[in-house]
């Protein structure tokens, strides 16, 4: 059985680099941010598939989870502090 080693998030570095790392994270979670707002716009949409057993399907834990994760992902955004660091 395989094993697998837990590792730590690597801190970011002081100067350029850190720089580098702070904006590609921000890219990072506005990307992740867009996404999630995307796949809510879909899910709260009527399906388009037919429905064999009547009514729409059930979508209310998958948009809990998204915007849940939604708001994980604006609250980390807004710890990286403004874009003009």
């Amino acid at each position: 059985m395989a094993q697998y080693r837990r590792t730590s998030a690597p801190t970011l570095a002081a100067g350029a680099q850190g720089m580098d790392s702070k904006a590609e994270l921000r890219r990072e979670l506005e990307d992740a941010i867009a996404k999630v707002k995307r796949q809510l716009e879909i899910d709260a949409t009527p399906s388009a598939m037919p429905r064999i057993l009547g009514g729409p399907p059930d979508m209310r834990g998958v948009v809990g989870e998204l915007q849940s994760e939604l708001a994980r992902l604006q609250e980390a955004l807004a710890g990286l502090g403004s874009g003009d660091d």
